[in-house]
């Protein structure tokens, strides 16, 4: 019953197939344990649009250490500079910051009642699809 209350928010299936049309390679990178997070992207039918998953518990520390992020730039052989990290949370964007990503918070979602604005995201939008026009921005 792990997807049963779950689903994507509005847009992001469209803009994460308009990413890779594009040739961006995307990764999943959650403080969520791994065995869950694979199952949960399996039956939301949205794991073949990801090279990398890396879960809470794929290395010792989880976000906001810069551990995991780093693991998922290895896997998709990128670096810090060329990857956006996108979340809704202060372990994402601090995250990124201790990666030395980029990073667009997301001004819905799991914010634990702190405004994404304060935690000084490179970036934020409010709705999913605004993704594309910015890492556009960012790579130019």
């Amino acid at each position: 019953h792990l997807a049963d209350n779950s689903g994507p928010y509005p847009g992001v299936e469209s803009t994460l197939d308009k990413l890779i049309d594009t040739g961006f390679t995307l990764a999943v990178v959650t403080n969520k344990p791994i065995r869950l997070t694979h199952k949960l992207l399996d039956q939301l039918d949205l794991a073949r649009r990801f090279k990398s998953v890396i879960g809470g518990d794929s290395t010792p520390y989880r976000k906001p250490d810069p551990q995991s992020i780093q693991l998922a730039l290895k896997e998709l052989n990128v670096t810090a500079t060329q990857a956006v990290m996108v979340g809704d949370s202060s372990a994402d964007i601090d995250g990124a910051k201790n990666a030395e990503c980029a990073s667009i918070g997301v001004s819905y979602g799991y914010s634990r009642g702190v405004a994404i604005e304060d935690l000084k995201p490179s970036r934020v939008i409010d709705h999913f699809d605004q993704i594309i026009d910015i890492v556009q921005f960012l790579q130019d």
